[in-house]
């Protein structure tokens, strides 16, 4: 093991690999422990899903004017 003097700096040659100021040891990252969020489906309830769906088919564009029989569907729907 030789010492030698370079620009201010020891450095250590063994065999063939050159070290400076070299720690004995692992250094790591702590790492905290990983914890999913669990997201609760939101369900609709099935007459408000197909009240939307009725509407989206009643009123397909501002110049429909709805038929007898989708009117019908709606009334029974809301009556519900």
């Amino acid at each position: 093991m030789e010492l030698e003097q370079g620009g201010g700096e020891r450095s250590i040659v063994h065999n063939h690999v050159s070290k400076v100021g070299y720690v004995n040891g692992v250094i790591s990252k702590r790492k905290k422990p990983c914890r999913r969020v669990k997201r609760s489906v939101i369900r609709v309830p099935r007459a408000l899903q197909e009240l939307f769906v009725s509407c989206r088919d009643t009123f397909k564009d501002p110049f429909t004017i709805p038929s007898p029989h989708h009117v019908q569907r709606l009334c029974q729907i809301l009556d519900t």
